[in-house]
């Protein structure tokens, strides 16, 4: 310590230890666990994401039989399509959040990009099964309109129900 002191003296810099600067990125460190800790942020997108797989795995099981009942071969492929978007999307999302469990600073930048690569995702998909005519348009359409709404639904009200999850100013 006092030879980083002298050092710095003689430097006209600050003095500023090695230690200090450990309890500076250590202060950090705490103040991002207690955001994930003291409000339950980890429990609730956990939560959160566990529930969107749910409805998803739950609408998967009724959606291409009953796509396939319904409009026969093309209608399960449309339901095949539209279940295997909303999987990608899904997986944005879910991995949208362990980024944001890991730096929860970055919590705006992290879900805009997320909503973005989903937009993304869905317009080009669509657009590249919309000129085939083995699969059903409509039934995609309909399948990526339920499953969107149940999820974001589903995931709004687990998230809501831990009701720990207060985010104030740090």
């Amino acid at each position: 310590m006092n030879e980083d002191a002298s050092v710095a003296e003689l430097q006209g810099g600050d003095v500023k230890s090695t230690a200090d600067k450990g309890l500076e990125k250590t202060s950090l460190t705490s103040a991002t666990s207690s955001i994930q800790d003291r409000y339950g942020a980890r429990a609730a997108i956990r939560r959160g994401n566990r529930v969107v797989a749910l409805i998803l795995g739950v609408l998967t099981v009724v959606a291409i039989p009953l796509a396939g009942v319904i409009r026969s071969w093309p209608g399960l492929l449309g339901a095949v399509a539209g279940m295997t978007i909303m999987w990608i999307v899904a997986a944005v999302g879910i991995g949208a959040n362990q980024l944001v469990l890991r730096n929860p600073r970055r919590t705006s930048g992290v879900v805009f990009g997320a909503y973005l690569v989903k937009l993304v995702i869905v317009i080009v998909a669509v657009a590249a099964l919309r000129p085939l005519p083995q699969v059903d348009n409509t039934v995609i359409f309909l399948v990526l309109i339920v499953a969107i709404l149940l999820t974001t639904i589903g995931e709004a009200r687990a998230v809501s129900k831990t009701n720990k999850l207060i985010i104030e100013k740090l």
